[in-house]
């Protein structure tokens, strides 16, 4: 049980910034560029390289906040199948992944066809094990767009007492920045 608040900037398709704010995290950033990540420590004079599947806080990892794109790291497919996501009635897409470097080969895609929005995301390891869960619980329209405003984590490996760890993700605000490329830098984002 606990929370925290972090802003996250994004530029282009593969850099992205997680600042936390307030918390035993205050000040740590996370950094994204292309496939790398890196942790940015208050005091410490070096980046730390992570993965995308490192915890970011309870089931939700870096990755999940950082970079998660479909349509560039997956091929899909539509399996036939109708998933059942609260009362949202979902069609099945099986996503395969187009390289060996992201974190899971297979990911099962439910999407809600009228509203045209995600319902539900489940994650696989290579062995078939379903790893994570995210399901998509609310949604607002801003600037003429559907977007996230809610979604839930569930982490389904792990020891028994952290498998079925609950993580809510609230997207309370989205605005449009210019920002400088050089936020995107470790050296940068310290200064951030």
């Amino acid at each position: 049980t606990g929370s925290a608040d972090f802003d996250v900037y994004v530029q282009g398709k593969d850099r992205g910034l997680i600042v936390f704010r307030g918390g035993k995290n205050g000040g740590r950033k996370v950094l994204t560029s292309g496939d790398r990540m890196w942790l940015l420590v208050p005091g410490s004079s070096h980046p730390v390289p992570i993965t995308a599947n490192q915890r970011l806080l309870g089931g939700a990892s870096f990755g999940d906040v950082a970079r998660l794109r479909f349509s560039e790291d997956y091929s899909a497919k539509a399996t036939g199948e109708r998933d059942a996501v609260g009362d949202r009635d979902c069609r099945v897409l099986e996503l395969t992944a187009k390289s060996s470097r992201v974190s899971f080969p297979r990911v099962r895609l439910s999407v809600d066809e009228k509203a045209r929005t995600p319902c539900r995301v489940r994650f696989f390891l290579a062995s078939g094990k379903e790893a994570r869960a995210v399901t998509f619980t609310k949604f607002r329209q801003q600037a003429g767009k559907t977007i996230v405003a809610e979604m839930e984590v569930r982490e389904l490996l792990g020891s028994a007492s952290s498998s079925g760890t609950l993580t809510r993700l609230e997207y309370r605000d989205y605005r449009k920045a210019h920002l400088d490329p050089k936020i995107f830098t470790p050296e940068g984002a310290r200064g951030l």
